[in-house]
């Protein structure tokens, strides 16, 4: 009995080893963006969204061609968060003002939201709704709050 359990563990050492081998991944760079960026997001039809170091917002296609720019930053403080889920319809947080802006496909202007007229002074996460509404959660509250366009 020693001798089978001997002669089967060198097999089961080697298989062990060929599947080791089998998973290897190669990486290979198509394209490279060149700039200093601290956040990117990616929408459902491949489009990248690059916030720069000051706070410029740039709409990339999937070929990684610029497609617009969104260059009105002096206005309200630092990118916290993007909601680029629905593509026409961009949601840009402020956390220092506390402000939405609701930016259309072309990265121009179409709503200002001031989240302290809705009573919401710390607002930690803001996403959109599929009613074409927000969600905010408020941190002072400890509560997720639907706000509207208006």
């Amino acid at each position: 009995m020693g001798r089978i359990i001997f002669i089967w563990f060198p097999f089961l050492i080697s298989l062990s080893a060929n599947a080791r081998t089998d998973t290897t991944m190669h990486v290979i760079k198509e394209k490279s963006i060149n700039g200093t960026y601290n956040n990117f997001y990616a929408d459902n039809l491949g489009n990248v969204y690059l916030i720069s170091a000051n706070n410029q917002v740039k709409k990339l296609d999937e070929h990684l061609d610029s497609l617009a720019v969104f260059n009105d930053v002096r206005r309200y403080g630092d990118v916290y968060t993007m909601d680029v889920n629905n593509p026409l319809k961009i949601v840009v947080y402020y956390r220092d003002f506390i402000t939405i802006l609701v930016l259309d496909r072309f990265l121009n202007t179409r709503n200002t939201i001031d989240l302290r007229n809705a009573g919401i002074l710390q607002a930690k996460a803001v996403a959109q709704s599929y009613d074409n509404n927000y969600w905010v959660f408020d941190e002072l509250n400890s509560k997720i709050k639907k706000i509207y366009d208006n």
